[in-house]
């Protein structure tokens, strides 16, 4: 990333991150994020890359995941835009705190 694409990291906000689980037709549990991503800036964001790390009831980090809801090959953030997240994962691991992960903007580029 340019220095600008990093200074632009504190522009992308992520808020009322939630966690729900549902089973599905066979049984297994699916467990599903939710919240909302806001471009505060001025700039028009292509990719955008999340990280999120879950943790066990303790504070200790029990599993961290990349996900990636702006792609080129999806709709751009467009500055002063708000759009939902939604990722759903198969797996979580036992220990996890069953509360939403911290989400942190990784990566951005225009």
């Amino acid at each position: 990333m340019s220095a600008a694409e990093q200074n632009y990291l504190r522009e992308v906000q992520i808020a009322n991150p939630k966690m729900s689980a549902a089973s599905n037709f066979i049984g297994n549990t699916l467990y599903y994020l939710d919240a909302q991503v806001s471009n505060k800036g001025v700039k028009t964001i292509r990719q955008l890359d999340l990280t999120l790390t879950f943790m066990d009831p303790f504070g200790q980090v029990v599993l961290r995941k990349i996900v990636y809801p702006v792609t080129l090959q999806t709709p751009a953030l467009k500055s002063g835009a708000t759009e939902p997240l939604h990722f759903t994962f198969e797996h979580l691991p036992d220990e996890w705190n069953e509360g939403p992960p911290v989400i942190t903007p990784t990566y951005v580029s225009f």
